[in-house]
């Protein structure tokens, strides 16, 4: 039995917080989708900082990578539902 919580750091502000206050993306080949199931490699926002990302410029800087404009507005319209 697991006593501890699961913990991950936010891409973001870099706070250490419950995976399940997290939202995971995992990279794909049709570029970043939302990851429910945990397969791949990934990274976890923390809910604040999910509404916080504004445009295509701060979803590359949360990646690391390049992301196209036309799946950063994806993510965006998923993130306001959260």
């Amino acid at each position: 039995m697991r006593l501890k919580p699961f913990v991950r750091v936010c891409a973001m502000c870099a706070e250490k917080k419950n995976k399940h206050d997290l939202v995971r993306f995992c990279k794909t080949e049709s570029g970043i989708v939302f990851a429910e199931n945990g397969l791949g490699k990934g990274i976890y926002i923390c809910k604040n900082c999910a509404k916080n990302l504004a445009d295509q410029k701060t979803l590359c800087k949360a990646f690391r990578m390049k992301v196209s404009e036309k799946n950063a507005n994806e993510l965006l319209a998923k993130l306001k539902e959260i």
